[in-house]
């Protein structure tokens, strides 16, 4: 059950440049147009976190759909990234690979971080989103919250 004062889960997310080897950039062709630079502008995810009363029940993936949809949504047409980044712990990288993250070639900070990404450009199909509807997808998204919420509250 969900307790009115309870966070269920947040997110911070935050425009960066973060190095891509090029080996790597060469795996993956849309990265690979012939830059010389080894930076990309991408949005980090410096924090994503769901409650532990709440893991397991569907809450992450619905609160992960929702930032990739307004990053999708409001922020790339603003900002043009490459890449949706984030630091994985090693527990949770199956989850993250589940949404269609993958890892990437920076150099982890820690050996128990590693550092994944998801392509701009891919975020469309795996949210299998209709072209030009996004607002509509947000609000389906944000009532699938509320509903939620609201289903397990007491």
């Amino acid at each position: 059950m969900i307790k009115v004062n309870d966070i269920v889960s947040f997110y911070t997310i935050s425009a960066s440049y973060t190095p891509v080897l090029k080996n790597w950039r060469k795996k993956h062709l849309s990265l690979n147009t012939g830059r010389t630079s080894t930076t990309y502008l991408n949005f980090d995810i410096s924090f994503f976190a769901v409650n532990s009363k709440y893991q397991d029940s569907g809450m992450g993936r619905l609160t992960m759909k929702h930032l990739l949809l307004n990053t999708y949504s409001r922020l790339m047409p603003v900002v043009g990234v490459s890449l949706v980044t984030l630091d994985a712990l090693k527990t949770a990288v199956d989850f993250y690979t589940r949404l269609g993250f993958i890892e990437y070639s920076q150099e982890p900070m820690r050996k128990s971080i590693t550092p994944l990404a998801i392509f701009t450009s891919d975020i469309g199909n795996i949210l299998d989103l209709k072209k030009n509807n996004h607002d509509k997808e947000i609000d389906m998204l944000e009532g699938s919250l509320k509903n939620f919420v609201s289903f397990k509250k007491e």
